[in-house]
């Protein structure tokens, strides 16, 4: 079966496109691995090894796209040696994530994505703090959220598990599955459309691998079991690679990603993880209210009402800090300024957590 049959090429009409636009002897192929200066793309003829023209190095250096996996681009297929891209695509999706950290820039993971699927093990305790953050990185990006819940053959009570997950991503289908099993798998790729693309999001140890070997129908993807004690498994994945599936669609499979960052952009996206806070936020008395200790404030009264617990008010303040860490980046005296404000918050937050913990 070549690629063409698959139906991944179908989202633009590209041979059209392209005739308006490049010349003749360029044609459109998709990035389907980047590290550094090594590219693989994707075309209706096959995989072929990718190299940079002069041009679009001098433009990535001054501020121009760097090819990454999922990008479109333009290419000079070469028949003799590597196809050389010419220029890159406009993207109509970049996922990020933020390395605020490390003093880094947000680091670009994958381009064009439609859909992601945030996988979670059942095989240890849920975390649902880690599960807002995919929720935000994935918001931010205006890519559609899926949460699926793996490893269910090894949790007693999935009925419980669902209405928790519910709870804190409101407005996100959940798939509950068993990629050892193939249980919820055919449902789960039932979801994603032909021609879309999808990005595989979580942690190492949650089953990224097994999941992907299923959905393809051959054990393309290597797996390793995880430790006994804690759950946590090692970097099967290396690196991001996009793979066609049996049904139409592409994922881009991903590493396991151990520190979850919020990009720094300019538009905040918390309803993507905070659905609930920030439709009663919207109700408070003021515009700029903190949830601290305004009065008329809607957020502290759905705690005092136990319709909202504290532990999630003082998880959306932390990304808050976060994202204002993000905006501050080289301006030291609004840094200093911020710390200020945040303690003084923080004391209060205290309170409102513990109180809102014994509702």
């Amino acid at each position: 079966m070549t690629f063409s049959e698959l139906g991944w090429w179908q989202p633009f009409d590209l041979l059209d496109y392209f005739r308006a636009e490049f010349p003749e002897s360029w044609i459109p192929a998709r990035v389907s691995f980047s590290s550094h200066e090594e590219f693989q793309l994707l075309s209706p003829s096959g995989s072929h090894q990718g190299v940079l023209s002069g041009r679009i190095r001098f433009e990535a250096e001054e501020g121009g796209a760097w090819p990454v996996v999922g990008d479109w681009a333009a290419v000079l297929p070469n028949g003799n040696g590597p196809w050389v891209i010419q220029l890159v695509l406009p993207r109509s999706s970049t996922l990020y994530r933020g390395l605020a950290e490390r003093g880094e820039p947000d680091q670009i993971m994958a381009a064009n994505v439609d859909v992601a699927l945030i996988l979670s093990a059942l095989d240890n305790e849920l975390n649902t703090r880690r599960l807002e953050r995919y929720l935000y990185l994935v918001g931010a990006s205006r890519i559609r959220p899926i949460i699926v819940l793996n490893k269910a053959d090894l949790h007693s009570d999935l009925e419980q598990v669902q209405e928790v997950v519910r709870k804190v991503c409101a407005g996100a289908d959940v798939h509950v599955i068993s990629a050892q099993t193939g249980a919820g798998v055919d449902e789960l790729s039932a979801a994603i459309q032909p021609a879309q693309t999808a990005v595989l999001l979580g942690s190492s140890g949650v089953g990224k691998s097994t999941l992907l070997n299923r959905l393809i129908g051959a054990e393309q993807q290597r797996t390793s079991p995880v430790r006994e004690s804690d759950s946590k498994g090692r970097h099967t994945t290396t690196h991001r690679q996009l793979i066609p599936m049996p049904l139409g669609w592409v994922m881009i499979d991903m590493p396991g990603i151990r520190e979850v960052g919020l990009p720094g952009g300019e538009e905040s996206r918390m309803e993507s993880a905070f659905p609930e806070i920030e439709a009663w936020s919207a109700e408070c008395r003021f515009p700029d209210c903190s949830h601290v200790g305004e009065p008329g404030c809607r957020v502290l009264e759905a705690i005092e009402m136990g319709e909202l617990q504290g532990d999630r008010l003082a998880s959306y303040q932390k990304f808050l800090r976060e994202i204002a860490f993000q905006h501050r980046r080289g301006n030291k005296q609004a840094e200093l300024q911020e710390k200020a404000r945040w303690k003084t918050i923080h004391k209060e937050q205290r309170k409102i957590y513990k109180k809102g913990k014994h509702l």
